[in-house]
């Protein structure tokens, strides 16, 4: 989703890999391709996590840099009602290398994508 205070800047908001497949890796490399690709088309990528084992990959790794951490939500915070747990919520900008690969998917617009069939190489 693109951001509302950093031109050409877009932020990753959730990294999601069905139960049998989390810890893999899969989702993490996913989205560091993902972002080599906006990258490629003079994008700036970040990502926001609460999730202890992407923030300490995300931090490993070089590719990425550290933007720091703020409350995911206020003190005693509601929501509908619900009360909201309190968490820190992990910043991070890509800062890697661009892709390689043909990258032209990302100026199609929906239906283009949704009419050819497409494979990707990881």
């Amino acid at each position: 989703m693109p951001s509302g205070t950093v031109q050409n800047a877009w932020r990753c908001s959730r990294i999601v890999a069905l139960p049998e497949y989390q810890g893999m890796g899969i989702g993490y490399n996913v989205t560091k391709y993902l972002f080599s690709m906006f990258k490629a088309s003079g994008r700036k990528m970040y990502i926001r996590t609460i999730n202890p084992a992407l923030v300490a990959a995300f931090k490993r790794d070089a590719d990425f840099k550290y933007n720091g951490f703020f409350k995911s939500s206020p003190e005693g915070g509601q929501m509908s009602g619900r009360k909201i747990r309190e968490s820190k919520a992990h910043s991070f900008q890509y800062v890697g290398s661009s892709c390689v690969d043909d990258c032209s998917i990302l100026s199609k617009t929906r239906e283009q994508i949704l009419d050819c069939n497409m494979t990707f190489n990881f």
